[in-house]
């Protein structure tokens, strides 16, 4: 029937909207650690030149 197919696909969106955030936190915690190491790298530098 049509009402299960609707169901169907409200589950898929969440689901996949559930993925998008996911993956946009990863992505978030990934340009952090990146931003961070780059940091130090910086902060390596300013010591080797001190």
């Amino acid at each position: 029937s049509s009402h299960s197919s609707r169901t169907l696909y409200a589950v898929a969106a969440d689901l996949s909207e559930m993925e998008l955030k996911k993956i946009l936190i990863v992505k978030m915690e990934g340009n952090k650690s990146i931003q961070r190491s780059y940091e130090q790298q910086n902060l390596y530098k300013a010591l080797d030149e001190a």
